[in-house]
């Protein structure tokens, strides 16, 4: 059976009055309205937003608290506290809409298979809620005040951990990831994540001497000479003049610098090189750094190529099931316009 969804247009009593609500929610997020979002719950203590149906989902109803609440956690997501335009506000409607209706499908799906979690899970999910709250005081408090019950939290809590132990038992206890594709994916993955290619970082000097002459090849090596013997291969300490530039800490590319690279490689630290003549500009290169390549092996690689493989199929796994959720699913989105 394909997707079936059905619009229905509705005249319920206090419709128009739980949409000027669902309009103003988006606003309580920025203080006006009235109305603290601190201090009011999804609903603005309107009982009558409960009331108001706004989709179906195999007939089970969504309804008008659930979507502003929703609304908020979207708008505080994706949008934080900046404006909320009129059209933004509709986005933020749908978007809201569509995840309530997406969560009431992979809960109809999960239960399907797993059935009712039992009372031992589920105390045992709240108790380390209540932990990450901070104890049962400060649970109680939130509770308070988000205005809602310790019944309805439970409820909520089953739901989530019932999709959990779906999606452990029919998606991530049958990820196998075999050893050939762990090898695919460090041979495919291999030079430019595992490989840490050789560095060669140099102080470049470069010397404004004829470089076809003798008389400039001299002058190079007098200029060596004289970092070497006189500024201790400090180059920094000589005067500056018109002769000569300084290119601090230059991390050498072995193809477009291949000259300076290769000499520079043969130094000690801190050795200044003899002149080097690279397209008729005459260099010193001094070696300020150097790291040899070092290669990840695969059995090194193995634990987090696995994590690795093992997440990304879990990933396509479930967005394709949560693809999967509407199919033959019977949803009625009602007409709030009409």
């Amino acid at each position: 059976m394909s997707i079936f969804t059905l619009r229905v247009r509705t005249t319920q009593a206090g419709l128009s009055v739980c949409i000027l609500m669902f309009l103003c929610a988006l606003q309580l997020l920025y203080g006006s309205c009235g109305y603290s979002a601190e201090g009011e719950s999804a609903n603005m203590g309107h009982p009558d937003a409960a009331k108001v149906v706004v989709a179906r989902v195999n007939g089970v109803e969504i309804n008008m608290a659930m979507l502003m609440s929703k609304m908020f956690e979207v708008a505080k997501t994706k949008y934080g506290k900046r404006e909320i335009s009129p059209l933004v506000a509709t986005k933020v409607k749908e978007d809201a809409l569509n995840e309530l209706i997406t969560e009431e499908l992979a809960y109809q799906k999960a239960h399907a298979v797993i059935g009712d979690v039992s009372k031992i899970q589920l105390d045992k999910a709240i108790e380390q809620l209540k932990g990450n709250y901070g104890g049962e005081e400060k649970f109680e408090a939130y509770l308070q005040k988000s205005h809602t019950s310790l019944a309805d939290y439970r409820h909520q809590v089953a739901r989530t951990l019932t999709v959990k132990l779906f999606i452990k038992q029919e998606i991530d206890d049958k990820i196998k990831i075999s050893d050939d594709d762990i090898t695919a994916a460090y041979k495919g993955a291999k030079d430019k994540y595992f490989v840490q290619h050789e560095q060669v970082q140099v102080t470049d000097i470069t010397l404004f001497f004829d470089a076809d002459s003798k008389a400039g090849l001299a002058k190079a090596n007098d200029f060596r000479g004289k970092i070497i013997n006189e500024f201790a291969n400090d180059p920094f300490k000589m005067t500056k003049d018109a002769s000569f530039a300084l290119m601090k800490d230059e991390t050498l590319n072995p193809v477009t610098n291949k000259k300076l690279y290769d000499a520079a490689k043969k130094l000690a630290d801190h050795g200044i090189s003899p002149p080097i003549n690279v397209a008729g500009t005459l260099h010193l290169v001094q070696l300020t750094g150097y790291k040899p390549e070092i290669t990840k092996t695969l059995a090194e690689a193995r634990s987090y190529l696995k994590r690795e493989l093992t997440k990304r199929k879990r990933q396509v796994m479930i967005k394709n099931w949560v693809s999967g959720l509407k199919k033959g699913a019977k949803i009625e989105i009602i007409d709030m316009d009409a």
